[in-house]
């Protein structure tokens, strides 16, 4: 389980279900916002730009490895990169 806050600027998550296999979903996250994460979510969070955008993620437990997944041909799709 995880949580993350956006301090400042404006993000996008992009995210699904490993286990509940929906369509990916994108949402905008702007300073302020608080997004709870499950152990089975996989997202992407990045920034649209043009300012800075800063954002605190806990994890709980710790993550030992940080994975990513790419949308672009298949939304659950998950590759280690640790």
């Amino acid at each position: 389980m995880g949580v993350f806050h956006v301090v400042e600027g404006t993000l996008i998550e992009a995210h699904t279900d490993l286990v509940v296999r929906g369509a990916l979903e994108t949402m905008e996250l702007c300073a302020g916002d608080t997004r709870a994460v499950k152990a089975t979510t996989v997202h992407r969070v990045w920034n649209p730009g043009p300012g800075d955008a800063l954002s605190v993620h806990v994890y709980s437990p710790p993550l030992t490895s940080m994975r990513f997944f790419d949308d672009c041909d298949d939304p659950v799709a998950v590759a280690r990169v640790a």
